[in-house]
């Protein structure tokens, strides 16, 4: 593209029969209006924000959506309509799954189609200022979290940790929400182990959350921390 919309690897580790895109973007008049001609099957009903900034992650996220369907073989203009609630996951077309992440100027989407995996999340967030660690750090880590992390405080700073904890968290809510559309908070999953070598997360509940997820089943999550950057992601096998 150009240097303000610059496409990069994706730097998780994706299932088998899955497409993953991440853009590094500046929030400027130009870099909006390159979007829009590269994602001109959404109409602008979609773009009612009043923000440039969220105008521009929006379709960042389509872009990378766009470029994930030609990996996969989808030539035809694909819509992903937004979620019909505000803060609702994508709603993506029959047989397709996937997920979508921005933050501050950096998008990713991955997607894959429903014949290997029932669903997944993908997370994307900046290491965090330790005031923000500070003032959130009782409300997302459980003492399980806590006590993981003091395992691994050689290999990872206190910021990087509280990231790790609070995106893949992010990753399997995301996952998790179009399946069983039922609202759970931090401290209802746990970090039960980590693989530093393969970048891998061990996670689970701590309660039930629906009879599909009692407070025994695990999930597998992957990671990878790149500069500022924390990324992570959640797939729901079929």
């Amino acid at each position: 593209m150009t240097g303000n919309l610059t496409s990069f690897y994706l730097p998780l580790s994706l299932p088998s029969g899955s497409a993953g895109h991440a853009v590094r973007f500046q929030y400027s008049e130009d870099v909006f209006h390159l979007l829009r001609q590269e994602t001109r099957q959404y109409p602008d009903e979609y773009l009612h924000f009043c923000v440039l900034k969220r105008k521009i992650e929006f379709l960042a996220g389509r872009y990378c959506t766009k470029n994930c369907l030609k990996v996969l073989g989808f030539t035809q203009d694909i819509i992903v309509r937004p979620g019909e609630v505000c803060g609702s996951s994508p709603l993506w077309p029959q047989g397709l799954c996937g997920s979508i992440s921005h933050s501050d100027g950096v998008a990713c989407s991955v997607v894959a189609d429903m014949r290997g995996l029932r669903s997944m999340g993908v997370d994307i967030e900046r290491i965090p200022a330790e005031s923000i660690v500070s003032e959130l750090r009782g409300s997302v880590l459980t003492a399980q979290d806590v006590r993981l992390g003091e395992v691994y405080a050689d290999i990872f700073h206190p910021d990087e940790w509280f990231g790790l904890v609070f995106s893949i968290k992010e990753s399997l809510y995301k996952a998790l929400n179009p399946l069983i559309r039922t609202f759970f908070d931090f401290h209802d999953i746990s970090l039960k182990s980590v693989d530093v070598t393969a970048q891998r997360i061990e996670l689970a509940f701590n309660k039930s959350i629906c009879c599909s997820y009692p407070v025994c089943r695990h999930f597998a999550g992957c990671y990878a921390i790149c500069d500022d950057l924390i990324w992570t992601g959640v797939f729901i096998t079929a």
